[in-house]
C-alpha cells in the first residue's frame, strides 16, 4: 500500500514569522475555528496565499482513514531555538511533528499495538488511530496528546516526542474516536459508530490529578458522528 502524501500551507509571504497556536481540532475547546491572535490576513490580501512546502509521511490508509486534521504549536524550545511545529497523526498509528519554518521532519513517534479487534474492518470502522491530537501549553515542555488504535492515551514532549508519562489506557481498544479536546486541564472525546462493539459515548480524563482518573457515559442509541468530537459547550449542558 503507498504510503500517504500530506500537503500543508502554513506561511504568507507578507506574513513571514508570524506565529499563532492551533492546538486542537478547530483552533479551542468551543471549536471556534477561529485564530484570535491572527490580526495580518484580510480581504486585500488573502489571495497572496502562497503552499510553501509539502511532505510525504510513511502512514499505511487503513479503510477509509489516512491522516488526522492537523494541529499548530506555537512557542516550542529546543536546542536550535525556539520552533513551531504542525502536528499530524496517522492511522498506522504514528504521530508526526514538522518544523513549519522548514517543511522538515522534525520527530516521529510510532505505536505498538498488541491487542486484537473482534471484528473485521470496514469503511466505518477501520481499527484505526482516528482522533486529531490535542496539544496543551500546562507544563515545560509543551505536551502533545493522542489516542492509539489500542485505545490508550499517550502524552509526547513536543521537543522530541518522548513520553511524559506512560501510555493510559483511556477508552476500548479499536472503538473509534473524535478529535481530542482540552479543557480546564480535563481531556475529553468521543466514540462513535459501536466499532468493535463499542457503544456511542462521552470519555474524560482529568490529567491536573496524579491518577488521571477518567470518566465516561454514554449517549444512548443516538450515534456520535461529529469529527469534531466533543465541545465545551456539550460538555456544560450535562
Amino acid at each position: 500500500m503507498r504510503p500517504a502524501v500530506a500537503a500543508f500551507a502554513v506561511l504568507i509571504a507578507l506574513a513571514q514569522g508570524v506565529r499563532c497556536d492551533w492546538p486542537m481540532f478547530g483552533a479551542d475547546p468551543q471549536r471556534t475555528g477561529w485564530a484570535m491572535r491572527e490580526t495580518l490576513l484580510n480581504r486585500e490580501n488573502v489571495g497572496t496565499l502562497e503552499l510553501k512546502w509539502k511532505i510525504r509521511l510513511e502512514n499505511a490508509a487503513k479503510e477509509l482513514t489516512s491522516l488526522t486534521a492537523p494541529i499548530v504549536v506555537d512557542q516550542v524550545k529546543v536546542i536550535q531555538g525556539i520552533k513551531e511545529y504542525v502536528v499530524v497523526a496517522g492511522s498506522s498509528d504514528t504521530i508526526f511533528a514538522i518544523d513549519s519554518d522548514t517543511g522538515k521532519l522534525a520527530w516521529k513517534k510510532s505505536f505498538t499495538v498488541n491487542a486484537e479487534p473482534v471484528r473485521s474492518p470496514n469503511g466505518l470502522c477501520p481499527f484505526a488511530l482516528n482522533a486529531t491530537p490535542a496539544a496543551s501549553s500546562a507544563g515545560r515542555p509543551k505536551t502533545v496528546y493522542t489516542i492509539s488504535s489500542d485505545g490508550r492515551l499517550h502524552a509526547l514532549s513536543m521537543v522530541d516526542g518522548e513520553d511524559r508519562f506512560p501510555p493510559v489506557p483511556f477508552v476500548p481498544a479499536f472503538s473509534k474516536n473524535w478529535s481530542i479536546n482540552i479543557s480546564g486541564g480535563v481531556l475529553y472525546t468521543a466514540t462513535g459508530q459501536r466499532c468493535n462493539s463499542t457503544p456511542s459515548g462521552v470519555w474524560s480524563m482529568d490529567l491536573n490529578s496524579p491518577e488521571h482518573a477518567i470518566r465516561s457515559f454514554q449517549s444512548g442509541p443516538a450515534g456520535i458522528w461529529g469529527r469534531a468530537g466533543v465541545d465545551s459547550f456539550v460538555w456544560a449542558a450535562d
